[in-house]
């Protein structure tokens, strides 16, 4: 199977009432230890970057959308409650993210990042020697760059 092949993945909510096609960005998967995402989802959030242009095959009605901060949303089923994607505002950043579990082939994916490293709360540890990146240090890489002016 090529590599391109194996980014393209299909998942389903946990009723599968919602089913999509999403074409991950690569193999790698980021842990954010946030406030938002630990309240979202009972624990830190494991996503995989995806394109934007995930497709819905069916149950597109099921998906709803929160604005969960200024510069970031998410979407769950309507349905069972599964959560199912993140993405920022495009005017931020240019990601979107869907949750590793709900994929049909998680097969090859591996943690490579944890950010909002300062947010983690003290009752749990990942046994891994990856990217840490603290609140400050993750949102410094959204920053505007001053101009040559």
């Amino acid at each position: 199977m090529s590599e391109n092949k194996n980014l393209e993945r299909t998942g389903n909510c946990l009723c599968s009432a919602v089913r999509f096609k999403a074409k991950l960005k690569s193999t790698h998967l980021g842990v954010c230890h946030c406030s938002i995402c630990r309240k979202w989802g009972g624990g830190p959030s494991i996503a995989a970057e995806c394109e934007r242009d995930f497709g819905i095959a069916n149950g597109a009605e099921y998906v709803k959308w929160y604005k969960s901060s200024d510069w970031a949303e998410r979407a769950f089923c309507s349905q069972c409650g599964s959560n199912l994607f993140v993405r920022v505002n495009e005017d931020v950043a240019d990601y979107c993210g869907v949750f590793p579990a709900l994929l049909d082939n998680e097969e090859g994916l591996s943690v490579r990042e944890h950010i909002y490293t300062d947010c983690k709360p003290p009752y749990y540890d990942f046994a891994d020697d990856c990217k840490q990146l603290t609140e400050a240090e993750f949102l410094a890489m959204f920053a505007e760059k001053p101009s040559d002016e």
